[in-house]
């Protein structure tokens, strides 16, 4: 039997590595609850707006011992944050620690200014990591342009930089409670870390800006949901140490209610007129990883003027997709309970489609929208050259990428919304990754940069182990080494299972790693196994594979020709995603 290369199997095999990468996306908090906007009388002149003035990019120059630049940036969340069927028990939090250093903003020099990690897991990087700043950690009332403190993410899912603005601003623009957002250029000793994306923070200033009352609790909503076993993962933001959720579970009650009693239960516990404005614009931006398709991302305010639940936006950092079919189920997002219920009602799922409709001819401006991209372009142009996560890519064809989704949103989606379709789609399961077995390989094969016409014949190998008590027992195993997205090298391990079903476990490493005499531990997130059916054309990812090493006892890296040899042994966990 004969596997070609990069063909259909490989095609498969990039779509279950996306939708695992979109899940696993999302950001920790935002601002800590007192940093950001100083206090000010009504009357006032809002001293922030400079430093979120959409036509500014910000400079900010840090300054660190190397040894803490360096712990800051290679700090990761610990590796079994999503694993385990007790993972929902809790909010997520952020492990990453703070060091202080000097910081300099638009030519103010900040001394003993606290300065982090930030992410969640689809974001963190340790060349240019998101970074939250905390300006009064130690010095209290420090201040710069009336904030005190900054959240720079570093767009990494967002190869185009632009649009986590885009959403932000489209969402005020509905007026739905928004960050501000504009760009911040960084350096770290020196170094050149190219362009950020800086979001004011959500937190009790932010709420004093849009609400009559800062009192009440906010939430930021990291794969959390309005049902039984998913809302102790809501993690306050304010009054952390109470324990009180009655308001979240006053939602999840109501939310019980049978159709015809489910708007009245509703009511005093969420504002759903505003939802509405807030989950048709999340739809229009095609916001896959917020709270309507995928639970995540997101704030809710208790608004203590009201009593209801309000939504903030969050995490935008992955709307507005390549333009191209969109099939109705896809237009439509209802994976949120809140909003599947609403849906599922004929008279709000009307209203919910007559609020896009409502919204494309008022918020979404496209002239507005098109010009703020032309002036964030030329803004941001001048440090992409420096940028690390602008090399190889084409920041300029992005950008026309998200200037199409913009232009012909309303065209594309116009079919479905005059017949919205039904939708039954199941709630979706736990997002726990649960363990479904030990799984181990050897290798040996040589590294191709053109792909073998037979992936049986690249490379001897073994494949051992057993997936939910099942045995895994090949009947052919062949092994490869290849170039993989990144620059890193792909171990790849195909082992025949049944009939033409190929079992396929992949690691990919740095190229430095693939080095005779190493071991090395296998990177969270980069290394999986799925099953393909090449006659078929066909395949699903099977899981992911967690903890273990790989240990090579020949190995040069990318080299074309090169022998790369050794073996592997992990874990093999379930993808939710």
């Amino acid at each position: 039997m004969t596997l070609s290369g990069r063909g259909p199997w490989l095609a498969v095999l990039g779509l279950a590595v996306t939708a695992l990468a979109a899940g696993c996306g999302g950001d920790d908090a935002a601002a800590d609850p007192d940093g950001g906007l100083i206090d000010a009388g009504p009357d006032a002149p809002d001293p922030t707006a400079a430093i979120y003035d959409p036509a500014h990019v910000v400079e900010v120059a840090i300054e660190l011992p190397v040894a803490a630049w360096d712990d800051i940036r290679s700090q990761q969340r610990p590796a079994d944050v999503l694993f385990g069927a007790d993972c929902q028990d809790r909010p997520f939090g952020s492990p990453f620690t703070s060091h202080l250093g000097t910081v300099t903003v638009d030519g103010v020099r900040l001394e003993q200014v606290a300065v982090r990690k930030k992410g969640f897991l689809g974001s963190l990087d340790d060349t240019k990591p998101s970074l939250k700043l905390k300006f009064d950690e130690v010095v209290v009332g420090q201040e710069v342009a009336g904030v005190r403190g900054l959240t720079l993410n570093n767009n990494k899912q967002d190869p185009s930089v632009v649009r986590q603005c885009l959403a932000y601003r489209r969402f005020a623009a509905a007026g739905i409670p928004a960050p501000r957002c504009n760009y911040a250029h960084v350096t770290v000793n020196g170094l050149d870390l190219g362009v950020f994306t800086n979001v004011e923070g959500v937190n009790k200033r932010f709420l004093a800006r849009h609400f009559a009352s800062d009192a009440g609790r906010l939430y930021e909503g990291t794969l959390a949901d309005f049902r039984p076993g998913w809302l102790a993962t809501f993690e306050p933001k304010t009054d952390e140490a109470n324990p009180d959720r009655s308001d979240l579970e006053a939602v999840a009650t109501a939310l019980t209610a049978p159709d015809p009693q489910l708007l009245a239960a509703l009511a005093p516990a969420v504002d759903v007129e505003r939802f509405l404005t807030f989950w048709a614009m999340e739809t229009l931006l095609e916001h896959g990883d917020g709270y309507a398709n995928n639970t995540n991302n997101y704030f809710v305010y208790a608004d203590p003027t009201s009593g209801q639940l309000q939504f903030l936006p969050w995490g935008t950092d992955s709307v507005a997709g390549a333009p191209g079919v969109d099939p109705p189920a896809s237009v439509m997002m209802a994976n949120g309970l809140l909003a599947r219920r609403l849906y599922l009602l004929p008279e709000t799922r009307a209203r919910y489609v007559a609020r896009m409709q409502a919204l494309l001819a008022g918020a979404w401006d496209v002239p507005a929208i098109l010009a703020d991209l032309d002036r964030d372009a030329a803004l941001i142009a001048p440090y992409l050259p420096r940028d690390p996560f602008a090399v190889g890519v084409d920041v300029t064809a992005e950008i026309a990428g998200v200037r199409a989704f913009v232009q012909t949103r309303a065209a594309r989606i116009a079919p479905t919304l005059a017949a919205p379709p039904t939708w039954d789609r199941p709630l979706r399961a736990s997002f726990c990754f649960v363990e479904l077995g030990p799984i181990q390989a050897t290798f040996a094969t040589t590294f191709k940069a053109v792909d073998p016409p037979d992936v049986f014949t690249a490379g001897a190998g073994t494949l051992t182990g057993s997936i939910e008590g099942v045995p895994i027992t090949p009947t052919r195993v062949g092994t490869n080494a290849a170039p993989a997205d990144g620059g890193q090298v792909a171990i790849q391990v195909f082992g025949l299972i049944t009939g033409s079903d190929v079992l396929v476990a992949v690691i990919n490493l740095p190229p430095a790693q693939v080095t005779a005499g190493a071991t090395v531990p296998i990177p969270i997130f980069s290394a999986f196994v799925f099953r393909f059916n090449p006659v078929a054309g066909t395949g699903a990812i099977v899981g992911v594979l967690i903890g273990g090493t790989v240990s090579f006892t020949q190995g040069a890296g990318a080299t074309d020709g090169a022998p790369v040899v050794g073996s592997w042994s992990s874990t093999l966990y379930s993808s939710p995603f």
